[in-house]
């Protein structure tokens, strides 16, 4: 279980998912140990774009001077990444004529994986969508870290922001329309998202040391301030879920039914439900006692957000399990598939084959 819960969290808090914004000034970037690892810093020249095949619009003749970009960075075996193109095809929309959008995927191992990723929505991508060079040649000049990460290139063709996470889409569309105003101040707004992105980093540090030496009252204190810090944000309060779910299982799942009921929930905040079901799933399965009603919550809600196919792979991938489970194997290889068939991402079918694989082996086995 706690084996499950350890890998669930590297994939979290490691890269699937960044809480902090990384926000860049010459004179503070050594605050933070990651941020001062970027190449690009607020005020430096916008280095030059090359890619190995434009996926909509281009050819880009360049960045020039005297026009606003946004300059995005993802990838198509990056969680939070998939939130990123409705926000700025939504961006594109509304400052048309005014801003330039180009969104750069890196080069997957599997030649095809960004092309056919977009293939079903390309329609609805309205700004310059790239495939970075095989050796990245565009990406090792812009960052070198986590992603979805987004800059904002001012008319003098100088960095004026960065942001990591896709967090950072709920303030793009402020930043640039004071960008466009010339009532942006770089310095004065990265100061300001700096000090808070400290004060979470704190406090999830904190956290963390305190569970580890077993002081869960003090930890559980610092959870909730980091909670307090971006209520309406998900990753702190499922960061809180799985370290109650090490200790213990019943205040786990009832801090799950509290998150379902009372979080705010976006579009872009329940990627982590389908992990979490299939957890307790696994729990149910190793020791057969869970809290299945929880699982299926997780599960509604994000069936309630859905969007797109994709969004729904890992619904299925849960409900083919399930079916295992209750000895529905017909039902079961049909949910499987149907998983399977939903996700463009090559390594996902694979990880949903191995998975289901896995889980009816040890289910048959249980039956023998």
């Amino acid at each position: 279980m706690i084996r499950h819960i350890a890998l669930i969290l590297f994939f979290l808090m490691g890269f699937f998912h960044f809480p902090l914004k990384a926000h860049i000034e010459k004179d503070c970037s050594t605050k933070n140990g990651f941020l001062s690892q970027l190449p690009l810093k607020i005020g430096d020249a916008a280095p030059n774009i090359s890619v190995q095949e434009w996926i909509k619009g281009g050819p880009f003749s360049g960045l020039e001077k005297g026009e606003v970009y946004v300059v995005s960075f993802g990838a198509v075996t990056c969680g939070p990444c998939r939130f990123m193109p409705p926000v700025l095809s939504n961006l594109a929309e509304k400052y048309k004529g005014r801003i330039e959008i180009l969104s750069i995927y890196g080069p997957n191992r599997f030649p095809n994986d960004v092309r056919n990723y977009f293939a079903p929505k390309i329609d609805q991508v309205s700004y310059y969508l790239a495939v970075d060079t095989k050796e990245r040649s565009t990406s090792k000049k812009w960052y070198n870290g986590g992603i979805p990460i987004t800059f904002l290139v001012n008319r003098q063709g100088k960095i004026a922001w960065i942001g990591l996470g896709n967090t950072v889409a709920k303030n793009l569309d402020g930043h640039i329309h004071a960008l466009l105003e010339g009532s942006f101040d770089s310095y004065h707004v990265h100061e300001q998202e700096l000090e808070k992105a400290q004060n979470v980093s704190r406090l999830r540090k904190l956290a963390s040391e305190h569970f580890e030496r077993k002081e869960y009252d003090s930890a559980l204190v610092y959870m909730d301030s980091l909670i307090g810090e971006s209520p309406n944000e998900i990753s702190a309060k499922v960061f809180k879920y799985y370290k109650l779910l090490e200790i213990d299982s019943e205040k786990a799942y009832a801090y799950g039914h509290e998150m379902v009921d009372t979080h705010h929930w976006d579009y872009d905040q329940v990627y982590p439900l389908p992990r979490m079901s299939n957890l307790i799933l696994l729990e149910r399965i190793d020791n057969g006692r869970s809290d299945m009603e929880l699982a299926f919550s997780f599960i509604r809600k994000v069936r309630e957000m859905a969007r797109t196919k994709e969004d729904l792979s890992g619904v299925y991938h849960f409900e083919s399990l399930n079916s295992l489970l209750k000895g529905e194997e017909e039902v079961g290889i049909v949910l499987h598939n149907k998983a399977v068939a939903s996700t463009v991402k090559s390594y996902t079918k694979k990880r949903f084959i191995k998975e289901y694989e896995k889980i009816r082996t040890k289910v048959l086995a249980q039956k023998e």
